[in-house]
C-alpha cells in the first residue's frame, strides 16, 4: 500500500484542503476526533497540495522514532514559535543549526543528578511558599492552572537563572505579570498558527506584542546574570550558558533563546502535568490518604533529601499515569530522510515517500485500548506498577518525546512534580468543584493544561 491511498476526509475544499475541519483552538483533538472514523492512520489534506500523514498506531510511531530514517519535524507552531519568540533555544532550532550541539552540550549538565540535587532545595522553599500562599486564599479556593503556573515559573527563575518573579507572594504584592503574559501569548501563539490564514493575520498582533514582552524580560535576566559577581551558591543553566571568562559560551541572542525556551516549555509543561495530577487527586479521597501516608513514611517535605524522593513511588505513578492521559507534547512531527516503509496494524506495509510528514499523536496513542487495555481511557496509577508495566510492549509510552531531540529537563520535571505534590498533600486535602459539576477539559496552548480548574484546599489537621 502506498501513503496516497490511505483513508482521508471524503472531501475536502479547494486551496485550504482539510483545515476548515481543525479547530484553532483545539487542533489536537481535532485530529484526535477523526481516528473514530479513519482509523489509527490516516491522511489530511492541508492545502496547496501538502499532505500531512497522523497516526495513533504503535508500530507506525515506533518505526518513526528511527533517527537514520526519520528526523524531526517543526510544525507550524513551533515554526512560529522560533519566529516570534524562542528563536534557535534548544526546542526550535533547526537540526542545521550549528548552535544546537553546542548549546545542548553545554546545558545537559545542568540537568544531571547533581545538579537536581542543588536544586532540590530551591524546589521545596518554592513549594512551601505557595503552599503558605493558598493559607490566605478566599474560601480555601484556589486556581490551580494560575498557580501551578506560578510555582513552576518562580523554580526556573531561581533554579536556572538564580532570579525571582515574586510569583509566590499574597496576591497584592506579587509581580507574576510575566506569568499571565506567557499563558496568554502561548494562547495567542497556539490560535494565530492553526487559524486559517485571514485570521493568523488578525490575530498576529497579540502574538507579536506578547512575544516581544518576553524576550525582552529574558534580555534582562540574560543581562543583570551577566553583571553579577556573586556567587548564588549553585551552578545555574545560564553559568552553563555564559561561563565565565571562556570561549565556549553561548552568544548572547542564543542565551536569550534558551532563556525563553525554559521559560515557555519548561513552565508550561510542568505546570499542565501538575494541574492534571492535582484534578485526579481531588477525586479520589482514597488516593489523597495513600499519598499522604507515602510522605509521612519518608519525612516532612521540608526536610526531605533528595534520595527520599525516589520512595515515593504511589505519588510517582500518578505523575506517570497523568502524563499518558496527557502527555507533555500532545503530538510530535517526524520527516522521511528517504523513501521508506511503515507497518500499520491496520494496513500492513505502508510505503512513505521521501519528505513525508507524520503527525504522531500521542494524545490517541497513550489512550489507545488495543495497547493499553479497554480501561485506556480512565485513570488508573496502579498500571505503573512495575508488575502491571510487563505486560505492555516495549516503548509505548513517550511523553517526552523521542530521540536526541527529546525534552533535555524530563528528571527536572519529573523530581519537581513529585515534590510538589507530596508537599501540596502533605498540608491540605483536595476537594473538587462539585457544586458546579466541573467536567475535566484540556486547553491546548502548545502543550495542555486543564480548563478553568479550581479546587477547595483545607489544611490537615
Amino acid at each position: 500500500m502506498h501513503v496516497s491511498e490511505l483513508p482521508g476526509p471524503s472531501w475536502s475544499l479547494p486551496l485550504i484542503g482539510d483545515l476548515w475541519r481543525i479547530n484553532p483552538a483545539m487542533p489536537v483533538h481535532s485530529e484526535l476526533a477523526l481516528v473514530d472514523s479513519l482509523g489509527a492512520l490516516y491522511k489530511l489534506n492541508m492545502g496547496l497540495g501538502r499532505e500531512l500523514v497522523v497516526t495513533t498506531d504503535h508500530n507506525v510511531i515506533n518505526d518513526t522514532s528511527d533517527e537514520a530514517t526519520w528526523t524531526k519535524f517543526l510544525s507550524s507552531p513551533f515554526v512560529l514559535m522560533r519566529e516570534t519568540m524562542t528563536g534557535n533555544g534548544l526546542l526550535t532550532a533547526n537540526n542545521s543549526d550549528p548552535l544546537w550541539s553546542k548549546a545542548n552540550d553545554l546545558i545537559a549538565p545542568g540537568f544531571s543528578r547533581e545538579a537536581l540535587v542543588s536544586y532540590h532545595p530551591i524546589m521545596i522553599e518554592a513549594v512551601n511558599q505557595l503552599c503558605d500562599m493558598w493559607e490566605t486564599s478566599q474560601g480555601g479556593w484556589v486556581d490551580v492552572s494560575r498557580d501551578m503556573n506560578r510555582l513552576t515559573m518562580e523554580v526556573i527563575a531561581r533554579a536556572g537563572f538564580s532570579d525571582t518573579f515574586n510569583a509566590l507572594g499574597p496576591e497584592s504584592t506579587s509581580s507574576a505579570s510575566i506569568v499571565d503574559e506567557l499563558t496568554q501569548t502561548l494562547r495567542a501563539l497556539s490560535a494565530t498558527a492553526n487559524s486559517l490564514p485571514i485570521l493568523a493575520a488578525l490575530r498576529s498582533s497579540r502574538l507579536k506584542r506578547g512575544a516581544q514582552s518576553l524576550r525582552d524580560a529574558a534580555t534582562r535576566i540574560v543581562a543583570q546574570h551577566r553583571s553579577r559577581s556573586d556567587s548564588h551558591g549553585h551552578t545555574d543553566l545560564l553559568d552553563r550558558m555564559c561561563p565565565a571568562g571562556s570561549s565556549d559560551a553561548l552568544p548572547r541572542q542564543n542565551a536569550v533563546d534558551q532563556c525563553l525556551t525554559f521559560l515557555a516549555a519548561g513552565n508550561e509543561t510542568t505546570a499542565g502535568t501538575l494541574a492534571f495530577c492535582l484534578h485526579y487527586l481531588a477525586q479520589d479521597l482514597a488516593l489523597q490518604s495513600s499519598v499522604r501516608n507515602e510522605v509521612k513514611s519518608v519525612g516532612a517535605v521540608a526536610g526531605l533529601p533528595y534520595e527520599a524522593i525516589s520512595k515515593l513511588r504511589i505519588t510517582r505513578r500518578i505523575v506517570d499515569e497523568s502524563l499518558r492521559l496527557w502527555p507533555v507534547a500532545p503530538a510530535y512531527f517526524r520527516r522521511a530522510r528517504q523513501d521508506t516503509v511503515v507497518h500499520s496494524r491496520d494496513h500492513g506495509p505502508v510505503s512513505v515517500p521521501k519528505n513525508t510528514v507524520v503527525m504522531v499523536l500521542l494524545l490517541g496513542a497513550h489512550r489507545d485500548p488495543t495497547t493499553w487495555g479497554s480501561d485506556a481511557a480512565q485513570f488508573r496509577p496502579d498500571r505503573f506498577d512495575p508488575k502491571e508495566l510487563r505486560r505492555f510492549p516495549d516503548r509505548v509510552y513517550r511523553p517526552f518525546g523521542v530521540g536526541p531531540r527529546s525534552c533535555i529537563g524530563r528528571q527536572f520535571a519529573i523530581h519537581e512534580a513529585i515534590l510538589t505534590l507530596a508537599g501540596i498533600v502533605e498540608r491540605y486535602h483536595l476537594e473538587p468543584q462539585a457544586k458546579t459539576h466541573y467536567q475535566l477539559q484540556a486547553d491546548e496552548m502548545i502543550t495542555l493544561k486543564p480548563r478553568g480548574l479550581r479546587l477547595k484546599v483545607e489544611a490537615v489537621a
